[in-house]
């Protein structure tokens, strides 16, 4: 019974909570803010009362009750995120309270990105594909999931030529999970992919990225090169002994990816969709890597993969007409919406990814009907 709530709870996250976006973002903006905040709240609440759902949290708790000499890690914990530990800790809120708060900043970020570019994309998708990804990844990789939140929004800024407010967020999100630091990329990105001749660039960018996923040693020694540590070039040299293949991989995102060179054509209209689109692609690759490593590369990957969320939005918000095929955005809408629930459902309910089934504190819903 636990489990079949559980599902229910989710399903309702997922199919509800978008619709709420989308009508939010069509107030003023007053009731706009209002709106976005109390959905951000839900979400802080469901997650903040999730027991020990979520493969970190118990980490977490324990990080959060007795300090960072508690765990054991090969690096420290960055400042940002302990100085906002040990504040809440400070002022006697329980770890609930603590966990909620994060996940309330995680929401409200994305919330926001989505704001940014609720002109372009479909919304009710755009939000549909957060809270069926990372809104629940948020459970396990506490950190990262607000580190990649503010980081998206960051990248927005920048696009829409808000630099200096964009890289200060990203900054920002550093202090919160170091990795984070990968997302000044989009200063690159942005003056690379929006010239005029950077069809070869992207090309040739997407072959480099390729050709490094496919020689781990050389991209290792990339890696530690740049950063000193061997610690994260063991991000890509460790083996983890899976049995998992790039074919698989791909294949499963084959519908994302299909859809999302359908509307290639349709980026030339808008370059910071484009540059997204790049941004997406490469997160993707990147992430691949972790088919034969541990996921700490899938999450390196989650920055840029996370532009899905604006990718996946716009698409479903715009028509294709390919030499006379015309395929309808809300059929693409549709797809995009099927295929986000089904991966949700295999991978939480199946798989067992992020260890969240059932949602520990069920029991308050459950005891009325016992």
């Amino acid at each position: 019974m636990y489990i079949f709530l559980t599902f229910l709870l989710y399903i309702s996250i997922i199919l509800i909570l978008p619709y709420l976006v989308d009508v939010s973002l069509k107030q003023k903006k007053s009731i706009k803010l209002v709106a976005l905040t109390f959905i951000s709240i839900f979400c802080a609440f469901i997650a903040a009362f999730r027991g020990n759902s979520g493969t970190d949290t118990s980490m977490y708790r324990t990080l959060y009750e007795f300090g960072e000499m508690s765990i054991l890690r090969w690096v420290k914990i960055e400042p940002g995120y302990m100085i906002l530990n040990n504040f809440f800790k400070n002022l006697g809120f329980s770890s609930n309270i603590f966990l909620g708060f994060l996940s309330f900043l995680t929401t409200f970020f994305i919330l926001q990105s989505i704001n940014l570019e609720k002109e372009k994309i479909n919304v009710y998708i755009s939000s549909l594909v957060y809270f069926s990804t990372l809104y629940f990844q948020s459970f396990n990789i506490v950190r990262q999931a607000l580190a990649v939140s503010i980081c998206l929004f960051a990248m927005l800024l920048y696009l829409n030529n808000n630099k200096l407010i964009g890289i200060i967020f990203i900054i920002l999100a550093a202090l919160i999970h170091r990795s984070a630091i990968l997302c000044l990329f989009i200063i690159v990105a942005k003056f690379i992919f929006e010239r005029k001749n950077s069809k070869l660039i992207f090309y040739i960018s997407l072959m480099l990225l390729l050709f490094l996923v496919l020689d781990r040693n050389l991209f290792g020694k990339i890696i530690l090169v740049i950063t000193g540590s061997q610690y994260y070039a063991g991000y890509v040299l460790r083996d983890s002994g899976s049995k998992g293949s790039f074919l698989l991989y791909y294949l499963k995102l084959l519908p994302v990816l299909f859809i999302s060179f359908l509307e290639i054509k349709n980026y030339k209209k808008n370059q910071s969709i484009n540059v997204m689109f790049i941004l997406m692609l490469f997160g993707y690759i990147l992430s691949s890597i972790g088919v034969f490593t541990s996921t700490d590369i899938n999450r390196l990957g989650l920055y840029f993969s996370s532009c899905n969320i604006v990718i996946m939005g716009y698409c479903a918000n715009t028509n294709i007409n390919i030499k006379g095929t015309y395929i309808s955005k809300n059929v693409l809408a549709t797809i995009i919406m099927l295929y986000f629930i089904l991966s949700f459902i295999i991978e939480t309910f199946v798989m067992g990814y992020y260890e969240i089934v059932p949602y520990h504190n069920m029991n308050i819903i459950y005891t009325p009907f016992m």
